[in-house]
């Protein structure tokens, strides 16, 4: 399967009611989404989230998670985070 990239300039991404919604290291930084400022992951049934799975995003400003079984998000995973 080919992998497909992404606009750079995209600024809000919605993924919600997927069954099993995995979130890997650099998951956004492979996709070249480095950009947004609004991600919505609700009602994904994820309950583990990469340390680094939002290390390129920047500019995130807002993230819904709810609906999952996420119970806590590592501070590294916003290192890069100037907002």
């Amino acid at each position: 399967m080919t992998q497909h990239v992404f606009n750079g300039a995209l600024r809000e991404l919605r993924v919600t009611g997927n069954t099993n919604l995995e979130l890997d290291e650099d998951v956004f930084l492979r996709w070249n989404i480095t950009s947004l400022t609004l991600l919505d992951l609700s009602q994904n049934n994820t309950t583990n989230i990469g340390q680094r799975a939002f290390y390129s995003l920047a500019y995130l400003r807002y993230l819904d998670r709810s609906g999952n079984g996420i119970t806590t998000l590592n501070l590294q995973m916003f290192y890069y985070n100037t907002s």
